[in-house]
């Protein structure tokens, strides 16, 4: 039996998520780094979630065959640098795709570990100064909310 969609909502027909940075990768011809960033395929509309620390995105996302520049929407889920670092790359690349993003992404953010000072990781300088330069492309939510009919 099929679920219905709630009311003002599409239903997806078709999804496709593809891992394009992960802290593994299980195919020799793709980069591994800490951090995370996913593509996500829902019907028509193409989401990017997140970017990894930016050194695995490009390449993986070229031996994909995954075009960043047509990004419908870009999802950041937290403000750590190790989700937010390959931004610049794609937004140059993107143009005018809308970044969805909490307010408080930009807050200053340390891991600490005992006997050491604590190491930023937060969203690095050139990314939130770039991210927030973008002006009415940047769109801050501080809940769910949709990003395109379904999503």
């Amino acid at each position: 039996m099929a679920k219905e969609a709630l009311p003002g909502s599409a239903m997806i027909t078709d999804l496709r998520i593809t891992v394009l940075v992960d802290d593994t990768a299980r195919d020799s011809r793709l980069r591994a780094e800490h951090g995370l960033s996913l593509w996500i395929e829902a019907d028509e509309r193409k989401i990017l979630l997140d970017t990894g620390q930016g050194e695995a995105l490009g390449p993986n996302a070229r031996q994909l065959a995954v075009d960043l520049s047509q990004a419908d929407a870009i999802v950041i889920s937290h403000g750590h640098c190790d989700h937010t670092g390959g931004l610049p790359r794609v937004l140059a690349r993107s143009g005018r795709v809308v970044v969805y993003i909490h307010p408080l992404a930009f807050e200053s953010k340390y891991i600490r570990r005992e006997k050491a000072p604590g190491r930023p990781i937060g969203i690095p300088e050139q990314v939130a100064s770039e991210l927030l330069g973008r002006g009415h492309y940047l769109t801050f939510t501080r809940g769910p909310r949709p990003i395109c009919p379904g999503v």
